[in-house]
Parts: structure tokens; sequence; C-alpha cells
């Protein structure tokens, strides 16, 4: 009778698949072809796996892109002249909505405060 059970418990398990490592850049199929579309759009691979879109982050938590608090965001969102584009995303008729960041504007932001290096600032 433990031998039906465990056979019909067992029917709908997973077995463990043996550990592999994941596939060298080479070996994948695809991959000299992204490399080649990459490069001629001018796209890194970084950019290419960020959303369009960030939304605020919540109150006391940061930005998982840039680091940036709410607040500060806020500061670079709102205004006469905010320095990063945004959108309101809102029901007809509704007051409150959900702001989104666009991650092209804020990473222009930071490219234009400073310039990149290994060094510290001086």
């Amino acid at each position: 009778m433990t031998n039906d059970v465990n056979a019909r418990c067992a029917r709908g398990r997973k077995t463990a698949s043996p550990v592999t490592s994941p596939p060298e850049r080479g070996e994948d199929k695809f991959s000299a072809l992204a490399e080649a579309m990459r490069e001629v759009l001018g796209v890194t691979e970084t950019a290419a796996t960020l959303p369009p879109f960030l939304r605020l982050p919540r109150s006391g938590e940061r930005c998982p892109v840039s680091g940036f608090s709410r607040s500060f965001l806020n500061c670079l969102i709102l205004g006469g002249a905010p320095e990063v584009e945004s959108i309101v995303i809102r029901k007809p008729g509704k007051v409150r909505g959900i702001r989104l960041v666009s991650t092209e504007s804020l990473l222009d932001f930071i490219r234009a405060q400073g310039v990149l290096g290994k060094g510290g600032a001086k």
C-alpha cells in the first residue's frame, strides 16, 4: 500500500536536474547576432535590460537604478522647469495617479552632472 502512495505522489514531483553551468557566450547561437545588433544600434547591455519608465520608489526607499531618494526624484521631475521627464497615469476624473520617471531622461541627467572616471571628483 505504501508503494502505491509513493508512486502516486512521485508522479507530480519533478526530479532535480543536474546542475550545469550557464552556456558560455560563444555557445549561444544568438549571442553573435545580439552582439552585432547592440554594436550597430549603440545599445549597451545595461540599457537594453532597463525598463523605459520607473515608478517612484516608496517613501524611505531608494530608486533601484540611480540610488536617489523619492524626495530628490520629486525635485527633479516637478516644478516649473523639470530636469527629468516624467508622466502621470490617471483614471479619467481622478486627482491621484501613478507617476513614472523616464529612465533615459534620468540617466541623461546623471551623465550630464559630471565626468565618469576611476578617480574621485576634483
